[in-house]
């Protein structure tokens, strides 16, 4: 993936955000979708530039992935590519809208839908630390 360039061309919506997401790595709760293939083993680590998001995941069905996205209020606009345990690449886009859990910790509710082949779901991810 080429995020460093996908950057670039949105530096100029670049502001600070509410939310701190740099180095925090979150779990899957549950993750509803025919075509799913995160699950619960697997752990996303993120890394924030004022309101650019990215992660690396990997874990369970997942040998690796990537999200690339912008926080903007209490939602984050995502693009996602990961290969999966059997070599299979697929892409996608998602919507997330963050919540403040009671002990502090972020929650993410996450609606995906593939590009490259069909299906959709619901996630959601909450803050490990």
């Amino acid at each position: 993936l080429y995020y460093q360039r996908m950057a670039k061309s949105l530096l100029t919506e670049n502001k600070n955000t509410k939310y701190d997401f740099n180095n925090k790595t979150f779990r899957v709760i549950k993750n509803e979708g025919e075509t799913a293939e995160v699950n619960e083993e697997t752990r996303f680590h993120f890394f924030q530039e004022k309101n650019i998001l990215y992660a690396q995941y990997h874990g369970g069905l997942i040998k690796h992935g990537e999200f690339f996205g912008v926080a903007d209020g209490d939602s984050i606009h995502f693009y996602y590519e990961q290969e999966n345990i059997h070599g299979k690449k697929n892409r996608g886009q998602s919507v997330d809208s963050i919540n403040i859990l009671q002990n502090g910790k972020i929650q993410l509710i996450d609606k995906w839908k593939w590009e490259t082949k069909a299906g959709m779901g619901i996630c959601i991810l909450e803050e490990l630390h």
